[in-house]
Parts: C-alpha cells; sequence; structure tokens
C-alpha cells in the first residue's frame, strides 16, 4: 500500500526504491568482504554502512586518522588559538552559552572544563553498547574533517578507545 502523501510522486518513488534497496544491497557486499585485519582510515569522508557495521560488531577493529586530517585539525587549533589570543570573541570558546552568551570570560580552560561538568551528568536507560562504537566512529570521522577546533589528541583518544575496545556507558537522557 502506498501511502497518499507520495502517491503523486510516481516514477520518482520508485526510483528512489530502487536507489534504496542497490544502496542497501551494495553495503550488504562491502561488508560481507570486511575482515578482521581491515584498518579504517578516517578522513571525514568516505565511511559507509558497511564499515561503520563493521567497526561497531568489531569485525573490523583497526581504525586510524589519515594524517593529513590530523595536520587540518591542528591547522584549525592554532588558527583558533591566534584569534583568542588576539581578543576575538568566539561564541562557547571565551564566552557563555545559550542565554549566558553575553558573558566573557579571559580564563578559556575554565570555561572548558565547566561545560564538560555541566555536560559530563546523564540519566535512565543506556544506549546499547553495539550502537556507542558506531556513534564513535561516526564522531571520529567528522571530527577528522578539521573544521571544528578540536586537538588532534582528542579524536585520536576516540580512535585509541575503538581499538581498545574500551566501549563507555552512554546515558540516552542528559540533564
Amino acid at each position: 500500500m502506498v501511502r497518499d502523501d507520495v502517491k503523486h510522486l510516481g516514477p520518482v518513488r520508485t526510483l528512489c526504491i530502487k536507489s534504496h534497496a542497490a544502496a542497501a544491497i551494495s553495503s550488504l557486499e562491502e561488508y560481507k568482504y570486511k575482515q578482521a585485519d581491515d584498518c579504517v582510515v578516517l578522513n571525514g569522508r568516505g565511511l559507509t554502512i558497511a564499515t561503520i557495521y563493521a567497526v561497531a560488531s568489531r569485525r573490523s577493529t583497526k581504525v586510524a586518522i589519515e594524517p593529513r586530517s590530523v595536520d587540518k585539525m591542528q591547522e584549525n587549533v592554532d588558527y583558533l588559538s591566534g584569534k583568542i589570543q588576539d581578543g576575538m570573541v568566539i561564541y562557547g570558546v571565551n564566552t557563555g552559552y545559550g542565554a549566558s552568551a553575553d558573558v566573557r570570560s579571559d580564563d578559556t580552560v575554565e570555561l572548558q572544563n565547566s561545560l564538560i561538568r555541566f555536560l559530563n551528568a546523564g540519566f535512565g536507560p543506556t544506549f546499547p553498547p553495539e550502537l556507542v562504537p558506531a556513534v564513535m566512529l561516526v564522531r571520529a570521522n567528522s571530527l577528522s574533517l578539521g573544521f571544528s577546533g578540536i586537538r588532534p589528541t582528542t579524536v585520536q583518544l576516540l580512535v585509541s578507545m575503538l581499538n581498545a575496545d574500551i566501549i563507555p556507558v552512554v546515558p540516552k537522557r542528559a540533564r
């Protein structure tokens, strides 16, 4: 049965369904050939569903960051540090957050530590441990683009945790 809100799409809907099915079959084929000694190299692009599933299911256990991505992350950190030293106001780096955005701080380290302490509280049911490595991998990959101002050592910590099969308990709800 076709939903009323998509009936008007006709051939486009059929193409989308065929494309989705083809993508799913392609992912399954790719996954079949993943080996335990495969290395997933993160660069901010190129993750496939099969690769994510292979890492999350521990079928492909080695993850690394492309050296150029490490360089891009460090370049962004250096750029951000320079702007802070020049006195530029950067939301969330040397300002408060949300309704406190107009509050300025010269102690950027303490401000970031306060944010981590604030966000480090969760409660209730947790995400399934099979899902958490996938989230860690996707996050590490997106940070590998080098646009966030995050230090490469932080992304390397995520990768090292994946490689050592250290999976944190992640609550579904935060404060």
